[in-house]
C-alpha cells in the first residue's frame, strides 16, 4: 500500500456502513403494506360529516375509499368484501381514520371488540395517529388508539 491509501480504505468503510444504516432505516421505518394517507377526494364526504369532524377540532384531508378484498376459503372463492374508509383527518398535525358506524355493526365497547372491527385500519395506516368513530344516531364521537408491544414479539 501506498502512503495515503489508508485514508482511502477508512473512507470507503464509513461511506458503505453510512449507506447500509441509511437503508435500514428507511426500510424498518417505513409503511410496509405500501398504504399512503389518501388526501382529495372531498366530493363524497357529506355536509355533516364534516361539520361533525370540525366541531371535534379535526380538518377533513380525503374522502371515501373502499378497496376490494377477495377472500377464498379451501380453494373456493367467497363473494368479494371490501375495507371502508369513511374519510381521513387531521388535528393538531396527526392523522386519523374516520369510520362511520353502520347498524348492521353494532359496536360493542370493550378492548376485544373494538380490535376486532377497529385494528385493521391502525395496520393499513401506521403513520395514523388513531381511528375516529363516529355513531350519527347517537350523535358521539370517538378516538380509539392502539399501542402495540412489539417487544413481546
Amino acid at each position: 500500500m501506498h502512503q495515503g491509501d489508508g485514508w482511502i480504505v477508512v473512507f470507503v468503510i464509513v461511506v458503505l456502513t453510512a449507506g447500509i444504516v441509511v437503508w435500514l432505516w428507511r426500510y424498518f421505518t417505513s409503511n410496509r403494506l405500501g398504504v399512503s394517507l389518501p388526501e382529495g377526494n372531498l366530493e363524497n364526504v357529506s355536509e355533516e360529516l364534516a361539520a361533525m369532524l370540525e366541531e371535534y377540532g379535526f380538518e377533513v384531508t380525503g374522502g371515501k375509499i373502499k378497496w376490494p378484498v377477495s377472500v377464498s376459503v379451501d380453494e373456493v372463492e367467497l363473494p368479494p368484501a371490501g375495507i371502508i374508509v369513511d374519510a381521513f383527518a387531521t388535528r393538531n398535525g396527526q392523522y386519523y381514520v374516520v369510520r362511520i358506524a353502520r347498524p348492521s355493526q353494532v359496536m360493542e365497547w370493550n378492548a376485544k371488540s373494538i380490535r376486532d372491527r377497529l385494528l385493521m385500519y391502525a395496520l393499513l395506516f401506521p403513520e395514523a395517529r388513531g381511528i375516529v368513530y363516529i355513531d350519527p344516531d347517537e350523535d358521539s364521537l370517538h378516538v380509539i388508539e392502539f399501542e402495540i408491544d412489539r417487544r413481546s414479539l
